[in-house]
């Protein structure tokens, strides 16, 4: 509904002093006035009817402009009824209880438009509804289509091979993180320790990283969008890049310019009208070539405690994993 169309109904509310009987009296003494001078009168008679008629008509005009205001008074006092109402039939009784058919007009002419704005409201809420159901159904169906395109890329070879690549990459982290029995000097144990904790750290941001599944561009967009996986990821591969680093064996203060080759080694050159040109599958490579490099200590003796547990649990996990990935993938061929 346009809003002029409300704002001149609510206007029609306010008489005018020419809208009631007072004014067609003033105006009629005004008319009829010339018509009594005579001047074969005396002057004094001719003053008197001039002063006489000036002094009705402004006294009908008073009364005109104070009739006006009391009606608009009670029209405006009624129109606010009219607008807190919240159906058409309760609107309708409140119209109908004006003291004249005059007021009455007017007080419909604004439930008209009253009723026409809810109208207009109810259909703008019924698209938002269809809209949001809309979008609603398209992030179902792309979180479904998301979630066979994982189911397919896992029983795929490329899916087996990653999965043989963790379970190997599980394995070096563990024997990375193994307490040396004897033979080694307590600094590098403890650079050792720094470095294998750096590294688990790498591993798991190898692991989201490569989840996203995204090309180049999919993965600068969505990166971009506040809230998204890409963007908390990208986020994480910022915040670690001086741990990043210090996986290389770098334990002095890490400088800007650090940061600044970590992130140019993950994500690549900067080509000028396309951005980063790197999807996620290239970062996650080369955050565990990375891990490769680490500069561990070969001289580590067998591990002893818990952390042989925890690693035998999840070694065994994920060789679990694997054979059922083998199992299905030879029952779809």
């Amino acid at each position: 509904m346009a809003g002029g169309d409300l704002y001149s109904a609510l206007s029609g509310l306010n008489y005018s002093p020419t809208d009631n009987n007072w004014a067609l009296g003033a105006q009629a003494v005004g008319a009829g006035l010339p018509t009594l001078y005579n001047p074969y009168q005396g002057a004094g008679t001719n003053f008197g009817i001039a002063f006489g008629g000036a002094l009705l008509q402004g006294l009908l005009g008073f009364q005109a402009r104070r009739q006006a205001a009391e009606d608009s008074i009670a029209a405006n006092q009624l129109g606010l009824k009219l607008l807190q109402a919240t159906t058409p039939e309760a609107r309708l009784q409140i119209a109908a209880s004006a003291p004249d058919v005059e007021m009455q007009s007017r007080l419909l002419g604004l439930n008209t438009q009253l009723q026409t704005q809810s109208q207009l409201t109810d259909q703008l809420i019924n698209q938002e509804i269809l809209k949001r159901k809309a979008l609603a159904d398209i992030g179902l169906a792309e979180e479904r289509n998301k979630m066979n395109q994982l189911a397919e890329f896992e029983l795929s070879d490329l899916g087996r091979k990653q999965a043989q690549r963790k379970l190997e990459d599980l394995i070096a982290l563990e024997q990375a993180k193994r307490i040396p029995t004897s033979g080694i000097d307590p600094d590098v144990k403890k650079q050792d320790q720094q470095i294998a904790r750096y590294a688990q750290m790498a591993g798991n941001i190898a692991d989201r990283v490569e989840a996203l599944n995204m090309s180049a561009p999919e993965f600068e967009i969505q990166r971009r969008i506040p809230g998204s996986e890409a963007e908390l990821v990208y986020s994480l591969i910022q915040g670690n890049l001086a741990n990043f680093a210090r996986l290389g064996g770098n334990q002095s203060q890490i400088s800007d310019v650090d940061r600044n080759d970590q992130f140019n080694s993950l994500f690549g050159p900067d080509v000028p009208g396309l951005g980063r040109v790197t999807g996620t599958t290239a970062i996650a490579n080369r955050i565990r070539e990375k891990i490769k490099m680490a500069p561990i200590s070969s001289n580590f003796g067998a591990m002893t405690g818990p952390d042989e547990s925890a690693a035998k649990i999840r070694n065994k996990e994920l060789k679990e994993k694997l054979k059922r990935l083998e199992e299905l993938a030879a029952q779809r061929k």
